[in-house]
């Protein structure tokens, strides 16, 4: 009787271990995509301020965090949909990176229009990323 209840005991302690690594995991996934949304708004400053190279390190950093966030983070996120979009705006932000760091003298109006374009797409798609994924786990048990 005793080794049965250790045992249910145990069971259950394991379970609560399980959700709360799961918790935790998911809180480290919307950590990182409000860094991400934070890196996102840094790019469209410089951009704004026309400050081209420091842009151009921006965005390198924010490719590298999306694709890190995107694979790492996948099981977490609470819809396939997430992992869609992060990559469609990582390929964005990849080419605003790209020209940007050819770039050696000022942006022409239009090229800098749509620079501007990107940037806010970028930085609407991370904050809102990270804002679902904070609702995901704030709406219960598992983020369920």
């Amino acid at each position: 009787l005793f080794s049965v209840k250790a045992w249910r005991g145990a069971i259950a302690a394991e379970k609560a271990a399980k959700e709360a690594r799961e918790a935790v995991r998911r809180g480290n996934a919307a950590d990182e995509l409000q860094l991400l949304a934070g890196l996102a708004k840094e790019l469209l400053a410089c951009v704004q301020n026309e400050q081209a190279q420091a842009a151009a390190v921006r965005g390198r950093d924010l490719v590298a965090g999306i694709n890190q966030a995107r694979l790492r983070w996948r099981a977490y996120f609470p819809s396939p949909e997430v992992e869609q979009r992060l990559e469609a705006i990582g390929r964005d932000v990849e080419k605003i990176s790209k020209a940007l760091s050819i770039r050696k003298e000022e942006l022409a109006a239009p090229e800098r229009e749509r620079l501007l374009k990107f940037c806010h797409s970028a930085l609407r798609i991370l904050s809102g990323e990270a804002g679902r994924m904070a609702s995901y786990i704030e709406s219960g048990p598992l983020g369920r």
